[in-house]
């Protein structure tokens, strides 16, 4: 698990699915993006202050992590990720045969 969650907490994981039909509306909805992830932060952040949420390790799924997130800075190590790939995928197959997303290579 590259998340590594501890079971020493319970969570509650936030999917934010968010897109658009315009590239003219690509400014609009950056900064709207921006704004949601920063009020979501802050809110966790006085809930953090205030003891009414514990102060533990939040990562990011990969898969959803937006494009200005430190995804790779955010998990457990960098060498447990490249580990996992070479465990599960030794020959590279989804490195090299898939388009966008992150690589370990």
């Amino acid at each position: 698990d590259l998340l590594s969650f501890p079971d020493t907490n319970d969570y509650i994981i936030f999917e934010l699915d968010i897109s658009h039909s315009l590239a003219s509306d690509d400014d609009t909805t950056e900064a709207a993006i921006q704004q949601l992830y920063t009020a979501l932060d802050n809110n966790v952040q006085n809930l953090i202050a205030k003891g009414l949420l514990p102060d533990v390790y939040r990562p990011l799924f990969m898969n959803d992590a937006h494009g200005t997130q430190d995804y790779w800075g955010r998990i457990s190590t960098a060498n447990k990720a490249r580990t996992v790939r070479e465990k599960y995928d030794p020959e590279l197959f989804w490195q090299k045969r898939t388009s966008g997303g992150f690589r370990l290579g």
